[in-house]
């Protein structure tokens, strides 16, 4: 069976075919993350955290702390609707040594490569057609310069950086174009809450 005819599922850690998952028309790939079987599990958990009242306090199992729902992210496989850790305890461990370590080791396996070379191959892509011809050599190698700048940053610090782009690329009402007028290094808790929106000044 070939790579391309299967896909894995990031519920039950397993490739399956196609076939298995439904379709997702703003994903990638056009499919669901999770297969059929999955996402039916998942919607009998919801329904039944759904008829549980949530709470307002909850202790974190992180720092120990009672702390107000409202600084806990939402997960929808809990009894309480809410995730066991607080935010800051999730963004303190993104930006410690151990995540950067846990997600190196993770790009080395066969899922990590696949998932990585998949992610890469459509960003890759997405630059290629917002790259207008008639850039100059001067102006590509200041593109060039600028991702060099950015991956002595990630080498140099501990805390890790991205070449975003100001307007999206690829965003829902406007799209921007690969050019250095256009990008920028920021931290990648800055860019993750950006995402793909673009607020006009």
């Amino acid at each position: 069976m070939k790579y391309s005819d299967i896909k894995f599922c990031t519920k039950c850690k397993e490739y399956k075919k196609k076939e298995d998952y439904s379709k997702h028309l703003k994903r990638f790939d056009g499919l669901q993350a999770n297969c059929k079987s999955c996402r039916k599990e998942m919607r009998k958990k919801i329904y039944y955290n759904k008829q549980v009242e949530l709470v307002s306090f909850l202790t974190c199992k992180g720092c120990n702390k009672e702390k107000s729902s409202k600084c806990f992210y939402k997960h929808g496989d809990t009894r309480t609707g809410l995730r066991t850790k607080c935010i800051q305890c999730i963004q303190k461990y993104n930006k410690s040594e151990v995540a950067k370590v846990s997600s190196r080791k993770y790009l080395q396996t066969a899922k990590g490569k696949i998932n990585n070379n998949t992610n890469s191959s459509i960003h890759h892509k997405r630059v290629k057609k917002q790259t207008p011809k008639w850039l100059t050599k001067e102006e590509k190698e200041q593109i060039r310069s600028l991702y060099k700048k950015c991956k002595i940053l990630n080498m140099c610090s501990n805390e890790v950086y991205h070449v975003d782009h100001i307007i999206p690329i690829q965003g829902k009402n406007i799209s921007g174009l690969h050019v250095m007028s256009n990008l920028r290094i920021i931290s990648r808790s800055e860019n993750s809450k950006k995402s793909n929106k673009y607020e006009v000044q």
